[in-house]
């Protein structure tokens, strides 16, 4: 009898342990969400607001440019209606490279013994024009034009 009873408990422990082997397999732990997870998914929204105020201060900076670049159209404007006309007709620069080289003439002043060129265009739409001397071909001075505002910036080689 005492065979009979520990065979029982036996089995029945045997089919306790399968049915927990069975229930653990066919039935897994729900994924933990461990620091990593959560630290991710912080700097996740962290980036999108990131990106966020990003696109909201260059929607900003853009409404201002063009404020900015309306006045001075209307100053620009302004001084070439006050200008008075001259006795000369000359042609208005076609090309933008033209234009160029038109703003750097009128700061240079004199173009006797020097030829202007174009070196070369950034990558933001300035126009580096050199100022050279005729002869030797020296640079004497470098612009940088920009020729939707008319602004430039001049370098001297001495």
């Amino acid at each position: 009898m005492k065979n009979k009873i520990s065979m029982v408990i036996i089995a029945i422990l045997i089919i306790i342990i399968a049915a927990i082997l069975i229930v653990w397999f066919a039935f897994p732990n729900p994924p933990k969400m461990n620091e990593t997870i959560g630290t991710a998914i912080a700097e996740e929204k962290v980036e999108e607001n990131i990106q966020t105020d990003i696109v909201e201060n260059l929607q900003q900076n853009q409404q201002e440019n063009v404020v900015v670049n309306e006045e001075q159209n209307q100053n620009i404007e302004q001084n070439v209606i006050e200008e008075t006309p001259s006795e000369t007709f000359e042609e208005s620069p076609q090309t933008d490279e033209e234009k160029a080289i038109d703003i750097a003439k009128k700061d240079y002043g004199s173009t006797e013994k020097v030829k202007f060129g174009v070196e070369g265009i950034q990558a933001d739409g300035k126009y580096i024009v050199s100022v050279r001397d005729s002869s030797t071909t020296e640079a004497l001075i470098y612009y940088t034009v920009d020729v939707i505002t008319g602004n430039f910036e001049k370098r001297e080689m001495n």
